[in-house]
């Protein structure tokens, strides 16, 4: 699978700003269908870099993304901090280990909890 270039991110994000009525609107730039904080750390600050500019400039109100919570820890919140990400969504479809490992999430419970604090 390859990944969106930053010309494609651009081009995607003023398609969908174009979109929205003039009046005053919360709007958010989001990543998601995957496990953001997962992919190189070099595309990362590429794409919130991106997403940064938008939020300096006002055209946007927040950068939102979804993770994995075995992905989350000390380094990646000082990243997803410095380009002032607003909302991180964890992928936490069980609260229960057994169900977590029978469907092969890779994490526990305890990363959830990890991840959150």
């Amino acid at each position: 699978m390859t990944m969106p270039g930053p010309v494609e991110v651009r081009e995607t994000i003023e398609t969908h700003l174009a979109s929205f009525p003039k009046r005053k609107k919360e709007i958010e730039i989001g990543f998601f269908g995957g496990n953001f904080t997962g992919i190189d750390i070099d595309q990362q600050q590429e794409y919130l870099a991106i997403a940064a500019e938008y939020l300096k400039d006002e055209k946007v109100q927040g950068i939102r993304l979804s993770t994995r919570p075995d992905y989350m820890n000390g380094q990646v919140i000082k990243l997803l901090k410095k380009y002032k990400v607003s909302t991180v969504e964890l992928g936490a479809q069980s609260m229960v280990d057994e169900v977590l490992k029978k469907s092969g999430r890779g994490h526990s419970v305890a990363d959830i909890i990890k991840a959150s604090e």
